[in-house]
């Protein structure tokens, strides 16, 4: 066989179980030694070399580690055509010097998970995957760009913001209400770098052609995107849950198949949506407390804004649901019931007939016979 390019006498992949390309978000490990093994193939005793602490148990590294026969031994067999090498650093090292062991010691007391994978090389068990291909093909709509505006609904939107460099972006994604799903109906992304105040009259733009005037957020630099957007005629409001809190509520929404996504294939940025939401992990702390957010090196600014966005529209479908129980012998005005349940629907009580209250028929008041659904 002829190999393609020039011949490779060794790969020596180092860390290879935290490598991370921003552009498919995700360890681009499989990918990039499947390109590399053609031009091992014309040099005789090429050697591929693999080098890492471990970390979650998936990707190149813990496939090769799980399934070679050496993985729960600690030598090497001969006559093996995958050598596997696992060594904890006491061991590579065994060092006896006391600020080396009270370094370890230290270590492992701050944050035992993450000494045993970086120290003790173990594959970590608190780290999981946060969904599965499956679940988030079962809510992906084929075909489908993006929603224009429907004036028969309202239209929900969240935004995440950044300060235009580093790696993160600004990402806001509009959702709306049908039939109990939250639908996402438009996701725009702002890479750095860019001048956030540029961005933000971009913003304002691409919601007014969803008629949507305020905006919720997370509380990135203070006021200053809540300044910038107020400007452009937006209200802000930041939203009371953490991000790993929105993820956490987003996760039986998939499960329930009660969110619609748009197409991957239908554009880089839908694309990037689902890789963030793919690479998503969910991990446990030394409080016992879950965590859910991007792994080391990803980002998550794109799924953050679709999940706190489809919240939204989900807690509007909730809202318009309750009800409400109203006071006996009291009138209630259109301007108090849209305060205290937006869009509600008045309908008169099963076992009760409707009765107006004569004092304020004339301005279209109701009556106590009635209730919120």
């Amino acid at each position: 066989m002829v190999p393609r390019g020039r011949l490779v006498l060794a790969v020596i992949a180092d860390e290879i179980a935290y490598w991370w390309n921003d552009e498919i978000n995700a360890n681009p490990d499989k990918e990039v030694l499947a390109a590399l093994k053609p031009s091992m193939l014309g040099m005789k005793g090429a050697l591929l070399i693999g080098i890492s602490s471990p970390y979650a148990r998936r990707g190149v590294l813990w496939d090769k580690a799980s399934q070679s026969p050496l993985y729960k031994k600690d030598y090497v067999e001969a006559g093996q055509r995958i050598v596997y090498w696992r060594a904890a650093t006491w061991e590579m090292r065994p060092d006896t010097d006391p600020d080396f062991l009270a370094y370890l010691e230290d270590a492992r007391k701050d944050d035992p998970s993450s000494f045993d994978s970086e120290y003790g090389a173990e594959f970590r068990r608190d780290i999981e995957s946060f969904t599965s291909v499956e679940q988030v093909d079962a809510v992906t709509m084929r075909g489908r760009v993006f929603l224009p505006y429907d004036a028969k609904t309202s239209h929900m939107a969240f935004i995440d913001t950044a300060g235009g460099g580093g790696q993160d972006s600004v990402a806001v994604c509009i959702t709306r209400q049908e039939n109990e799903h939250a639908v996402v109906c438009r996701i725009v992304e702002w890479r750095p770098p860019f001048s956030a105040t540029n961005v933000a009259g971009e913003v304002a733009g691409v919601l007014a052609e969803y008629n949507v005037t305020m905006v919720t957020g997370d509380s990135f630099s203070g006021d200053t995107w809540k300044d910038l957007l107020r400007k452009n005629g937006l209200t802000y409001t930041v939203s009371e849950k953490t991000k790993s809190d929105i993820f956490h509520d987003f996760l039986p929404l998939l499960n329930g198949q009660l969110v619609e996504l748009l197409d991957p294939k239908a554009g880089i940025v839908q694309d990037r949506t689902i890789r963030q939401l793919l690479a998503l992990e969910r991990t446990v702390s030394k409080q016992g407390k879950d965590t859910i957010g991007h792994p080391r090196g990803g980002v998550d600014d794109v799924i953050n804004a679709v999940a706190g966005a489809c919240l939204l529209a989900r807690k509007q479908q909730s809202e318009a649901g309750k009800v409400v129980s109203l006071p006996k012998r009291e009138a209630v005005s259109p301007r108090t019931l849209n305060r205290l349940l937006p869009r509600a629907r008045v309908e008169p009580l099963r076992s009760e007939p409707v009765r107006r209250d004569p004092r304020y028929a004339s301005e279209g008041w109701v009556g106590s016979q009635g209730r919120f659904a």
